[in-house]
């Protein structure tokens, strides 16, 4: 070709093979922390430059270029870092002025990128960028008028073929490693234009034995890279065994067995993330229990136990969302706070979680309610419990326990009500000599009269003493109550066929209510209605197809109620879940989230239940 010095002119025709790279370690140091071991680099191209006397230099490149056999290592360990087989650059260009860079096509072969997280939490790949003087950093961005250098850039096509990634960790005990093999796909159409959208498509090996496919769409040249851009990835038949390292420090546990597979979308439009993440854990189980003082305290088997279905998956259903415009937005924070705020649902409320996947919407599964001094169930609570009882039957890792007390202020004015028309019953059926037939003439206001005579026998002796009384409308109200006790419902000058007013309804009612505020109940009739409610819900749940080693009743009553639960003036009670095991004479202690730890009970032996308690 042609060199001209002055004016600076060239125009050549270059060609080269084998030329060492080594040799220009020094200036690759200057920028890294990293070390270039070895390399070659081929080209064949033409290269034009031009400076005028006064002006930029302005330079043009168009050819082929490659880079074949890189090895880079870190400094100062010399770990492997990055090395490949071959880097091809076919068709490209790069020039100055304007300042830009086009290839028809790039094709990486054989790369291996090698990662570690250190014992102090950092990655070496971040670590190898060195910080450069912003002072001069920003001299060199900027032209003499201010305003940013332009630069383009556009790669029809990115080819990658046999490429790995390693992962090393070394913060855990034993030292995690993995990688992602096999990897090949292409990105095409990739550019800095604004409205540019770039096609990815990606395969590889994860772990030795997992395909994973990402496929989707992302400007990776684009000023903001996010905009419009949608990823999905599926990945299969991950061995679990290979995180053991993680399950010992993290939850307490080895890992037996399984496989993870899974559904990842994630979406951006106008600078919002929205992603889901659907994970499914194959034949999942914890092995033996290990020593850590980083693992959690939540109770792990019951929260795998809540989200394993009868086909023996356990299923994570994780939405993701955030703005990218928040200065504190970060992907990983939001995928861990996402995943931390499901995981939280399934320790602490694992019956909502339970009720939401299988139709209860937002209702809470993990209470039934009854009527005051009932113990009958209502269609509404019938039905919760048929939601119950699908979501156990598609839970078979999980029992039952059924907590209740007795709720005295809510049960106790229907409970009085109940035992004063026991109380008369019985009195009509000693008046009428028998049991009551469709012939008896035995009122229940003589019924009344006679249990309150017998419940007050000493007023009503002082007023029989008195003899048939004054007949005045200022008599005290006791006098006119037990006057309607013994029967003397007549006031003076009435007949005995002329109805009294002072022996209407309101006498019989006032009788009432004073018979039943005199009524004491035993403790014992409180705390036999709340256990025959819990011995209901059983039962149902047996008759509607659960297991009955599955569902127990709490021996013990509940000291007070769960929080938030509304309890105060309804009578409830209240379902907990804990793992199932066999045989059932032998179930271990089960950890309430709502109060003491205590043993959960086979219910068989309760009694029936009744609609309210015997007097």
């Amino acid at each position: 070709g042609t060199v001209q010095p002055q004016p600076l002119a060239v125009n050549l025709q270059v060609a080269g093979e084998n030329l060492e790279l080594p040799p220009a370690a020094p200036y690759l140091q200057q920028v890294m922390a990293a070390r270039l071991f070895s390399g070659r680099a081929r080209l064949d191209g033409r290269i034009k430059a031009s400076q005028p006397a006064d002006g930029a230099l302005a330079f043009h490149w168009e050819g082929q270029a490659a880079v074949d056999d890189l090895d880079m290592r870190d400094l100062p360990h010399e770990h492997e870092l990055l090395r490949w087989r071959q880097l091809g650059l076919v068709d490209f260009v790069l020039t100055t002025a304007p300042l830009g860079f086009t290839a028809r096509g790039i094709s990486l072969r054989g790369a291996a990128v090698h990662v570690v997280r250190l014992q102090n939490g950092s990655i070496n790949v971040a670590q190898i960028i060195k910080d450069q003087d912003s002072e001069s950093s920003e001299d060199e961005a900027t032209t003499e008028s201010g305003d940013p250098l332009p630069f383009a850039a556009s790669i029809a096509s990115l080819v990658i073929d046999g490429a790995s990634v390693t992962f090393k960790d070394q913060g855990v005990d034993p030292e995690f490693a993995t990688a992602l093999t096999s990897l090949e796909g292409a990105v095409l159409g990739l550019s800095t234009a604004p409205d540019a959208s770039a096609q990815i498509h990606l395969t590889g090996t994860l772990a030795g034995a997992a395909p994973i496919t990402v496929s989707g769409k992302i400007n990776l040249l684009a000023k903001n890279i996010f905009a419009g851009t949608r990823i999905t990835a599926d990945l299969s038949n991950l061995p679990l065994q290979h995180f053991e390292p993680y399950a010992e420090r993290y939850l307490g546990y080895e890992i037996e067995r399984g496989r993870l597979r899974g559904d990842f979308v994630y979406t951006i439009t106008e600078e919002k993330l929205d992603g889901s993440n659907h994970i499914v854990l194959d034949e999942f189980a914890l092995g033996q229990s290990v020593e850590s003082p980083d693992a959690v305290s939540a109770p792990v088997k019951l929260a795998l136990a809540v989200l394993r279905n009868r086909k023996d998956e356990v299923v994570l259903n994780v939405p993701v969302s955030g703005s990218l415009r928040s200065p504190e937005f970060s992907l990983s924070s939001v995928i861990q706070g996402a995943f931390s705020n499901v995981l939280a649902k399934v320790v602490t409320a694992p019956l909502a979680l339970l009720g939401s996947l299988f139709g209860a919407g937002e209702e809470d599964l993990g209470q039934a309610e009854f009527l005051p001094g009932e113990a009958l169930l209502q269609e509404s609570t019938k039905e919760r419990l048929n939601t119950l009882v699908t979501a156990l039957n598609d839970r078979p890792g999980l029992a039952l326990v059924i907590n209740w007390r007795p709720t005295e202020t809510v049960d106790r004015d229907v409970l009085k009500e109940k035992r004063l028309q026991q109380l008369i019953q019985q009195k009509r059926e000693q008046i009428a000599g028998g049991q009551l037939t469709p012939q008896s003439n035995v009122t229940e206001a003589e019924g009344l009269r006679a249990v309150a005579r017998e419940r007050f026998p000493e007023l009503a002796a002082e007023v029989a003493d008195a003899g048939q009384g004054s007949g005045e409308s200022r008599d005290p109200w006791y006098k006119r109550l037990f006057n309607s006790i013994l029967g003397r419902d007549r006031v003076a000058g009435q007949s005995e066929d002329e109805p009294s007013i002072a022996s209407a309804n309101g006498e019989l009612a006032e009788l009432r209510n004073q018979l039943i505020t005199n009524l004491s109940m035993d403790p014992k009739e409180y705390r036999e209605l709340a256990r025959n409610r819990a011995t209901t819900a059983r039962e149902h749940l047996i008759a509607a197809g659960i297991d009955p080693h599955r569902v127990d009743v709490a021996p013990e009553p509940l000291q007070e109620a769960p929080p938030k639960t509304g309890a105060a003036d309804r009578a409830l009670i209240y379902f907990e879940l804990h793992p199932a095991s066999a045989p059932p004479a032998t179930r271990p202690s089960v950890q309430s989230a709502n109060g003491p730890e205590r043993h959960s009970v086979t219910g068989s032996a309760s009694q029936p239940p009744t609609s309210a308690t015997s007097p």
